[in-house]
């Protein structure tokens, strides 16, 4: 999928350092409001683990950490993603 001026330029190829700090920051971003379904979220490639608001039971949501950022930042639909806990992927809210 091209999502980057439909210059054949994918998450995928998204630069680690970027990905790391991006997803901590839109993570911080949608803890900070109210219209953010819950959510934890499990880095398949690095083990590391955020939550998104404080309700439980939350559904958990697994996949690489270049995946879920896309998909939090409605750059992708998320299919590569593995869900637990819910019938399907929360829908994240616009991010700005």
């Amino acid at each position: 999928m091209n999502v980057d001026l439909n210059a054949d330029y994918t998450p995928a190829q998204w630069p680690t350092g970027f990905v790391r700090d991006m997803l901590g920051r839109v993570v911080a971003s949608f803890t900070a409001r109210g219209d953010a379904p819950a959510m934890r979220l499990h880095t398949t490639d690095t083990e590391i683990s955020y939550d998104i608001g404080t309700a439980r039971p939350a559904p958990i949501i697994r996949g690489p950490q270049t995946s879920l950022l896309a998909w939090l930042m409605g750059r992708a639909q998320g299919t590569d993603l593995v869900v637990n806990g819910a019938s399907e992927l929360p829908t994240p809210p616009f991010l700005y």
